[in-house]
């Protein structure tokens, strides 16, 4: 999966990471929370730490987006956009997921 956060706050795009396996956040090397009253990434590591706070919405057939808000101080700042490597799509890659079977 490719991770991309947008700013709602004219802080530009920036690529997001998963740090570790079946993390619930991402860190953005390089971002700013919009919040005036927030520091987050402005520590010498300069790295913002969001996570989702609403659904995720379809985009195109191998994408999907959801809100995201500062871990630090919880505003809701811009939107991660995830794009997965996939052929048919993310919904019918799912689907096949569900009906194969391994014995």
């Amino acid at each position: 999966m490719k991770y991309t956060y947008n700013s709602y706050h004219g802080g530009g795009t920036h690529q997001a990471k998963l740090p570790y396996a079946g993390a619930k956040h991402l860190v953005v090397a390089g971002a700013l929370c919009a919040n005036a009253d927030c520091d987050a990434g402005e520590s010498p590591e300069k790295v913002l730490t969001v996570a989702g706070v609403k659904g995720t919405f379809a985009r195109e057939h191998d994408s999907v987006s959801c809100e995201v808000g500062c871990l630090a101080c919880g505003k809701t700042i811009g939107e991660v956009i995830a794009k997965g490597s996939t052929i048919f799509g993310l919904e019918e890659d799912a689907a096949v997921a569900q009906r194969c079977r391994v014995y």
